[in-house]
């Protein structure tokens, strides 16, 4: 996988874990600002990596889509807390893949 900063990977999946909590509204913005922002800058630095890891640029294709702040889905509170968990899912096993890929090729 690409040489991704580790906080790019951790700080989307903490942002969706808080946000299963009962919030302001506003917080919920903020969420689609950092997934929607980690999420494009992962599926670019995927998809110049090599066509390989275009695979992996998929799941952050639909995470991209689901909280775009500049066209936000209506959905129900529950099924919020799910994509939030599966986001937060998918940016977890991204991070420790890209962290294990990384340590691979270091050594």
């Amino acid at each position: 996988m690409a040489s991704i900063p580790l906080f790019v990977w951790i700080v989307p999946a903490v942002v969706l874990l808080i946000a299963t909590l009962r919030l302001p509204y506003g917080y919920y913005q903020f969420v689609r600002l950092v997934v929607a922002a980690a999420g494009g800058f992962v599926v670019w630095q995927l998809w110049q990596a090599s066509p390989k890891a275009r695979a992996w640029a998929l799941p952050f294709v639909a995470l991209v889509l689901v909280f775009n702040p500049v066209f936000p889905i209506r959905a129900t509170r529950s099924l919020w807390f799910v994509a939030n968990l599966i986001g937060a899912g998918v940016f977890a096993v991204g991070g420790v893949v890209g962290w294990r890929a990384s340590r691979r090729s270091a050594s």
